[in-house]
């Protein structure tokens, strides 16, 4: 797993959703901390104004998501799939990837200040 800035451990989580099924679920202004999210399927799934606070994404798939003015701040994702998903002026200050993939992902806007990313291939995703 990648490591955090000087090895820093990733939050300790509360509460486990394991094997949810979010496929086209609306994400509206929800919050969520310390949660660990294992294989969580948001696939076609939409948010607008949610906050995910200090959680771990274990093999997500946000594949065709769309997320408006989403917070993911101090998150771990690990070996989540990203495929034609958008994320428009989003948050994810302080996040951590490892092991993802993300082609076709557009980010548009937003905040991804001291996001850790080693060794993804970003080659079919665009940020602007």
């Amino acid at each position: 797993m990648a490591e955090r800035r000087y090895g820093e451990a990733a939050p300790k989580t509360e509460i486990t959703i394991a094997g949810a099924d979010w496929y086209g679920r609306q994400i509206e202004r929800e919050r969520h901390a310390n949660t660990l999210f294992a294989d969580l399927d948001l696939t076609e799934a939409q948010s607008e104004g949610a906050v995910f606070d200090a959680c771990i994404f274990r093999r997500a798939r946000f594949n065709a998501s769309s997320h408006q003015a989403s917070a993911f701040v101090n998150c771990t994702f690990l070996s989540c799939k990203f495929f034609d998903s958008r994320f428009t002026q989003c948050k994810f200050v302080g996040s951590m990837f490892d092991g993802c993939e993300f082609d076709q992902m557009q980010v548009s806007g937003g905040d991804w200040s001291f996001v850790g990313l080693p060794g993804a291939d970003l080659r079919r995703a665009s940020f602007r």
